[in-house]
């Protein structure tokens, strides 16, 4: 089965996540309960149901119906419409049709053996290269959702379901899940992207800053070997680690402590050192967790991204991970580094704990404190933190969920623990072979992670020994670093990152003037084939040949501030218009093209920066 050149290329382009699954179902049609028909020239889409044909658009293309149903919508600007089922694409190409650029659509299909049979037959391509559409298809998992990172940061400020209901009824409980997951993942993505977006110069200055310091440091999964036979303790900062603490005392010698900065001020003040802090979050904030209190017997664990105060401050006893920012594994593998473990970083320090402990192949993890929720009086976090410090400890508990509790009828749970506590869930059920065990009693009931009180889990980690196991880490670590030795490394591998940049912002440069310093009156048609147009026009081609020209000096450039000045290009260019479609081009190019300036310029400022300081001693 061929699809059709035009809808391979935009597929290829757009959705490879899609294109892939279609692949893996290409042999596979065990499963088909449609076919395609042609009457009067008229594909028609047909499913049997039981003994029973079912027609989701009728036997002939019924623009009526398709009209009745769109005009049935309540729609408002700004928003991602979740639309069950892709069918023929008919009523996905009513809807596009009658709304403008504030609008966007993410179409779940359950069936790759449909969009097969669709892509083979019928030019789908303007649906397909439509920048407001998106597109999943099979298993509703993260992967399948990765196209709405897009959506999630230029200018969509919610999600709304929009039910087809022809083909939501073929398979209701598909249906159900593509939606009630879509939801989540918007709620987890949108602030995580936005955040990427947001701090993207913080994070680029992090790794540049970190990078002399964590050049010789070991790799979070070094320690594997050492870890694996015990059972890990995550500490939250929940309530309800208050009366936790003589079960932690119980237990800090028979499993690996780990906590995030949150709580690591009550532990240490309980007489409870733990043996790793994760510091994950890039912002200076983190090192508060940390001021004024002995560190001496704690391991860090961070990502290259973490603030330098706090790894300088644990300077010799880091344990990093690269994480998912390509700068990181850019710079590395230009220095002949390896290029370092990737930790699933949700929007949550706990999240990279949990990856931790599966990375480490540990059989059994134990949440402490780790409530999700808050108490009816809205209390937030532990008594003795930092968000204590500033105010922070309260929340507002009206309009949050309530949800069944360990030991509570039902707790007050808000919608970033209720992000949290499905990214648990999700976690949890995708590595059903670690053992999860939860002691917050106040907290709420996390699926697959039973209940227990602290008796009967001191009973269920079991009497392993960890006396040695801060020796046998240690042993790891090395000498502190010659900084001055890894900056000026450092210092060389940039030098063409920043010759790379330099010719980004002049070429950019260049071609933006160019085409500001056009006369309006281009913009009409019957400028269309100028040659002053048609030659602005093959600037395009000029400079992403400077851009694509090196991937790793690009993943540099573009983890800084040029994240956020393209993502500021594609809201503008969404309301870019014209029925010179030359001149509307260039008006796009325009905007990327000062994107670029801006980024690059920004990149350059921070690589010189870094190349023209003295080296550290």
């Amino acid at each position: 089965m061929t699809i059709l050149p035009k809808n391979e290329r935009a597929l290829k382009e757009r959705f490879p996540q899609v294109w892939n699954r279609m692949q893996s179902a290409s042999n596979d049609f065990s499963i088909n309960d449609f076919s395609l028909q042609t009457f009067d020239n008229q594909i028609v889409l047909t499913y049997n149901r039981e003994g029973k044909e079912t027609y989701p658009y009728g036997k002939k293309n019924n623009p009526k119906l398709l009209d009745r149903w769109f005009n049935n919508q309540s729609l408002t600007p700004q928003l991602l419409y979740t639309i069950t089922g892709f069918g023929l694409g008919y009523h996905i190409r009513t809807f596009l049709k009658n709304v403008d650029h504030q609008y966007m659509v993410f179409v779940g299909e359950r069936d790759p053996h449909l969009l097969l049979e669709v892509f083979s037959q019928i030019d789908c391509s303007d649906i397909l290269e439509d920048e407001r559409f998106f597109l999943g298809v099979g298993e509703p998992d993260d992967n399948y959702y990765s196209p709405m990172q897009e959506a999630a940061v230029i200018g969509v400020q919610n999600i709304s379901p929009v039910v087809y209901s022809p083909l939501f009824s073929l398979d209701e409980s598909y249906y159900d899940k593509f939606l009630a997951e879509a939801i989540r993942q918007y709620l987890f993505l949108r602030p995580l992207m936005m955040a990427s977006v947001d701090q993207a110069s913080i994070l680029q200055e992090n790794i540049l800053e970190n990078m002399p310091t964590l050049m010789d440091a070991p790799d979070i999964n070094d320690i594997r070997e050492e870890c694996s036979n015990f059972p890990v303790i995550l500490v939250g900062a929940g309530p309800s680690l208050d009366e936790s603490i003589d079960f932690l005392r119980k237990v800090k010698d028979k499993a690996i402590i780990i906590c995030s900065n949150t709580p690591y001020r009550k532990l240490i003040k309980s007489g409870i050192t733990p043996h790793f802090v994760v510091a994950a979050d890039p912002k200076e904030f983190t090192k508060k967790g940390f001021e004024g209190l002995n560190i001496e017997d704690t391991f860090l664990a961070a990502p290259v991204t973490a603030p330098p105060s706090v790894i300088n401050l644990f300077q010799g006893k880091t344990f990093y991970w690269t994480g998912i920012t390509a700068i990181g594994v850019s710079i590395r593998k230009s220095l002949g580094l390896p290029t370092g473990s990737i930790i699933v970083e949700q929007g949550t320090v706990s999240a990279c704990i949990l990856d931790i402990a599966r990375q480490w192949g540990c059989k059994k993890l134990v949440f402490v404190g780790q409530d999700l929720a808050m108490t009816d009086s809205g209390k937030y976090y532990t008594e003795d933190s930092v968000y204590a410090d500033e105010g922070n400890m309260m929340a507002d508990t009206q309009g949050c969920h309530r949800l069944p509790g360990n030991t509570l009828n039902d707790v007050p749970v808000e919608s970033r623990l209720f992000v949290y506590l499905k990214t648990f869930e999700q976690f949890i059920e995708k590595y059903p072979h670690i053992e999860y065990r939860n002691t917050a009693r106040l907290g709420v009931k996390i699926q697959g992670c039973p209940y227990l009180d602290f008796e009967d889990a001191l009973d269920w980690i079991g009497d392993t020994d960890n006396s040695q196991i801060k020796k046998q880490i240690g042993s790891y670590l090395k000498p502190s670093p010659d900084l001055r030795e890894n900056t000026q490394k450092l210092k060389e591998t940039l030098q063409s990152t920043i010759a790379y940049s330099k010719d980004v912002f002049k070429t950019s440069m260049e071609s933006a003037l160019r085409i500001e310093m056009l006369p309006t009156k281009f913009q009409q048609l019957n400028y269309f084939n100028n040659s002053k147009v048609i030659n602005c026009l093959k600037d395009a081609d000029r400079v992403n040949a400077i851009v694509d020209s090196n991937p790793e000096h690009y993943n540099i450039l573009f983890e800084g501030k040029a994240k956020g000045e393209l993502v500021q290009y594609k809201k503008k260019i969404k309301g870019i218009q014209s029925d010179n479609k030359r001149w509307e081009a260039l008006l796009r190019n325009k905007e990327y093209y000062w994107a670029l300036v801006e980024g690059a310029n920004d990149t350059i400022t921070c690589l010189e920066k870094l190349t023209n300081q003295p080296p550290e001693n």
